[in-house]
């Protein structure tokens, strides 16, 4: 079955393991220039990425004409994942003070066990996208995150 990318919500605490091979090869390659430098979502206007790359770890948001609907972080080695948990969580932290409503009763952060893992806020602009929207989002958080963790680890050696 080989090794899964652990997809955590912060605001629900929900996790869903996605293998690589549940990505075809043909949507990795497309996000290809997204993974580099963000940009438009093919097939998907006026939905956009911004990204930041760090050393084993990536930063992504994703964008709906200018507003901010969700923040990502990727990490797949051991030295990136502490940044970047550290990132997603003071994120979740000041997004859960500032709009309580999106986090679920109940809901403590964890840092998933195992590496590579993408964790995602949800932001207050989530509550008004379409349901198809927040199911397709899902979708291509685990998918841009398996291109990230593939094109940065074999450039950085990792």
């Amino acid at each position: 079955m080989g090794i899964a990318l652990i997809h955590y919500t912060l605001n629900t605490a929900r996790s869903v393991d996605s293998p690589r091979s549940a990505q075809g090869l043909p949507a990795l390659e497309s996000l290809g220039p997204l993974v580099v430098r963000g940009g438009f979502i093919p097939n998907h206007s006026p939905f956009r990425t911004t990204v930041l790359h760090g050393h084993g770890s990536t930063v992504f948001t994703v964008h709906r004409g200018r507003e901010a609907i969700t923040h990502s972080v990727v990490a797949w080695t051991q030295a990136g994942e502490t940044i970047a948990w550290t990132t997603i969580e003071n994120l979740f932290i000041t997004e859960a003070f500032r709009v309580p409503a999106l986090v679920a009763r109940g809901t403590v952060s964890e840092m998933p066990l195992s590496l590579p893992w993408v964790s995602v806020v949800l932001l207050q602009a989530m509550a008004y996208q379409p349901r198809d929207t927040v199911l397709w989002l899902g979708d291509f958080e685990r998918c841009l995150a398996w291109a990230i963790v593939t094109e940065r680890s074999s450039s950085q050696g990792s």
